[in-house]
């Protein structure tokens, strides 16, 4: 009886196969689901952060506040609302860019404020070395628009 050569070929064309096609696909669900969170995160921290301006902004410009004042407590309410919301999602508020933009007459009655954020979302598992030599993140953007109600005087 002659030995066989093909012994234990099976068990190493396992190993190679998991190391070759299980283990980038594990990767790519774990880099995707840190891009779909972020994105969540994104959406959600514009929204928010629309609805809190406008309310701020109103609740100052109703204590008597000159515009500018409203202004001032509309863009503080959202940067807190957008920081609230990205760190309950994991992210670092600090690295968020948050742009208001009332396009006609900022908080007027039946006007909309409009409020962008933009995120930088580096991809896990990425050593710094490697992310200061080559960008190896996404950005992810969000607009999110709030109606202006309510007596403004």
């Amino acid at each position: 009886m002659r030995p066989d050569r093909d012994t234990g070929a099976a068990t190493l064309e396992l190993i190679a196969l998991t190391l070759l096609v299980l283990v980038p696909v594990l990767y790519l669900i774990a880099a995707l689901a840190r891009l779909q969170s972020a994105t969540y995160a994104v959406e959600s921290g514009a929204y928010s952060a629309a609805r809190a301006a406008v309310v701020a902004g109103l609740d100052a410009a109703g204590a008597g506040a000159d515009r500018s004042a409203s202004r001032a407590a509309a863009g503080s309410a959202a940067v807190a609302a957008l920081a609230m919301t990205l760190e309950d999602f994991g992210l670092d508020p600090d690295a968020a860019r948050l742009d208001l933009d009332c396009a006609s007459g900022c908080l007027a009655p039946g006007t909309t404020l409009d409020v962008g954020v933009e995120i930088e979302v580096a991809l896990p598992g990425v050593p710094e070395a490697l992310t200061a030599r080559m960008p190896l993140s996404l950005t992810v953007s969000a607009v999110a628009s709030s109606p202006v109600d309510g007596f403004v005087p």
